[in-house]
């Protein structure tokens, strides 16, 4: 059995973590059942109402090369709480194990939930391809984490930029500069609101609401002398033309402007 492997009864330490983004709380794990104590113990001692875990490869696990275990984080002690689904292990472990190699460990976010079996952990995990911070394209950027999509309004007025960033593909995924900006138009007409760029070239900008909910964290980077980007993805509508979306920050997960942006593997976020 994968859960069963002698070959980390003892975690190494992490010589560094960093964190591993995705906003989906489905990916569970197997061999909890046998852990529940670790488990218990990082329950009590949680602030908030997540815990932190580890992701440690283990390629020389006998049942599984690919395997990659769940440690639970307890006052800086790693704990043993199970493991990621083959399924979704193998991907994860390719992404994971030069870095573990290193001693750098990633850490995700989990919800534990306790049933008539016991504790179990479902992880805020998005694939492996959402799971590293992206970086903006400038030494000086910062880049928005991308957790969930918002639109973008107004790319009607911007459809030349949009067609030359598209050419003749379907879809892109394209990284974009954030700035302040105004409504030109209608009922709110002079509102601040956030424009989105690419390159010098403005394609859209969020709606009202949306840019009072991300505009201090977008203030603060530029305060700092950063350069604000998001993630988005530019597609082509039959209907509207070419539309933009943006992946943004949940805001309920943050508690200041820097947990806004993603952080580098190699350290703490440049603003910190």
């Amino acid at each position: 059995m994968l859960y069963s492997c002698a070959c980390a009864k003892q975690p190494p330490s992490a010589k560094r973590y960093f964190d591993l983004y995705g906003i989906s709380e489905d990916v569970d794990i197997v061999g909890s059942s046998l852990y529940q104590e670790n488990i218990v113990q990082a329950v009590a001692a949680r602030r908030g109402d997540r815990l932190n875990v580890a992701l440690v490869p283990e390629p020389a696990n006998p049942h599984d090369k690919y395997a990659v275990r769940v440690d639970v984080i307890v006052n800086g002690q790693q704990l043993k709480a199970g493991y990621l689904r083959r399924g979704e292990a193998r991907e994860y472990h390719k992404l994971l194990r030069p870095l573990a190699e290193d001693g750098v460990i990633g850490v995700a976010k989990a919800r534990a939930w306790k049933g008539d079996a016991g504790w179990r952990l479902y992880l805020r995990l998005n694939g492996p391809e959402w799971a590293l911070p992206r970086k903006a394209p400038v030494d000086d950027g910062l880049v928005l984490i991308a957790e969930r999509e918002t639109v973008v309004t107004g790319e009607e007025d911007f459809q030349p930029a949009l067609k030359a960033l598209i050419g003749r593909r379907k879809s892109v995924e394209h990284t974009f500069r954030l700035d302040l900006g105004s409504v030109p138009t209608g009922r709110n007409i002079g509102a601040p609101a956030i424009a989105a760029y690419d390159g010098e070239n403005q394609v859209g900008r969020l709606t009202v609401g949306k840019s009072a909910e991300y505009m201090s964290a977008v203030r603060h980077a530029l305060g700092r002398g950063f350069t604000p980007y998001a993630i988005g993805i530019v597609e082509r509508d039959p209907n509207r033309g070419i539309q933009v979306t943006l992946y943004l920050p949940i805001s309920k997960y943050r508690s200041n402007a820097e947990q806004y942006f993603y952080s580098p593997v190699t350290g703490p976020n440049q603003m910190h």
